[in-house]
């Protein structure tokens, strides 16, 4: 049975669930093992449904799930947003009494809840838990965020810093996030206060293009541009974040500046800064340029407009 278990394990990490299921139904006994090896591949590839069905299956074969297949399980749930059967293995979870002993499974609940938008019930679960670690609470503000909800971003981050408990890269990002949505400025030179103090702007440029972004969505722009200035490296993300800003102000020279500074430093421009281009161009009455700018765009960068751009073009000519 351990070799037959090795060769499910094996076909499902490579991605051949084919094969895997075929050897799982050959064998003449079913463990634990081999039902986890099965639902983790199919978990790991996507495949939510199947993920599922075995796991249920297994509960009617009378193998009782462990930690493992309980994390997968409950992953398959929160991308299917299969909220009822999420709830069945949290109630089992709570019977076992397993968020006392493994934060692993506390922090796949909160994700499980974050992912079928029950912010309520995933805080409900943070509270619970005995130990919570960084990814409880980045997995909670990153919910917040993308669900919409970033004063409760916010506050979480409030309440996880009075925890003593440090963020790194991924919470600060989702946290400048929310202060940009919401311009929360105070909160927002606060985070960057942080990010200074621990020399992440040298060594994550995710975290830089996010506080360009905050520092933009707030309409601070010369802090913006100052934070681009100071970064080590920038990508086509850098760029536009600092265009979109000025774009959103209506700000067109500087925004014609700005590309041409990118087109001179080898870096292609792409959709997104041909869509603040053309808006900005749109509210200056700018008509001539703006067809100019999209035959450059088309042409010389190889950039194939879509239909927001045709739409901003729309926009452009109705306005004018």
């Amino acid at each position: 049975n351990v070799l037959g278990n090795a060769l499910v394990d094996m076909y499902a990490k490579c991605g051949v669930l084919g094969k895997a299921r075929q050897v799982f139904d050959e064998l003449p006994v079913r463990d634990i093992i081999s039902w986890n090896a099965l639902i983790a591949g199919y978990c790991q590839h996507g495949q939510s449904e199947e993920t599922l069905k075995c796991f249920e299956q297994m509960q009617l074969d009378g193998v009782p799930p462990n930690v493992v297949t309980v994390i997968c399980t409950l992953k398959a749930c929160g991308s299917a947003g299969v909220i009822d059967n999420g709830i069945k293995i949290h109630d089992e979870i709570t019977r076992k009494g397993l968020l006392e002993g493994d934060v692993v499974v506390g922090n796949a609940l909160i994700d499980m809840y974050v992912n079928c938008g029950m912010l309520s019930k995933a805080k409900d679960v943070l509270n619970q838990l005995p130990l919570q670690d960084l990814v409880s609470w980045t997995t909670l503000i990153a919910g917040y965020v993308k669900h919409g909800l970033n004063i409760e971003a916010l506050d979480c981050f409030e309440e996880m810093l009075c925890k003593c408990v440090s963020p790194d890269a991924v919470t600060l990002v989702y946290s400048l996030q929310a202060c940009g949505n919401v311009g929360a400025t105070e909160k927002g030179q606060d985070i960057h206060a942080e990010i200074v103090r621990k020399g992440l702007l040298k060594s994550e440029l995710v975290v830089g293009n996010a506080l360009i972004d905050m520092y933009a969505k707030c309409g601070i722009l010369w802090k913006a541009h100052e934070v681009f200035d100071m970064l080590p490296d920038r990508d086509e993300i850098s760029w536009n974040a600092l265009i979109g800003g000025y774009s959103h102000l209506g700000e067109c020279e500087n925004v014609f500046r700005i590309v041409k500074r990118m087109v001179d430093e080898n870096k292609r421009p792409n959709l997104i800064t041909l869509v603040s281009v053309l808006n900005v161009c749109s509210h200056a009455g700018l008509t001539e340029e703006a067809h100019m700018l999209f035959d450059v765009f088309s042409k010389e960068h190889e950039i194939t407009p879509t239909m927001e751009h045709y739409n901003c073009m729309i926009d452009l000519l109705i306005r004018a």
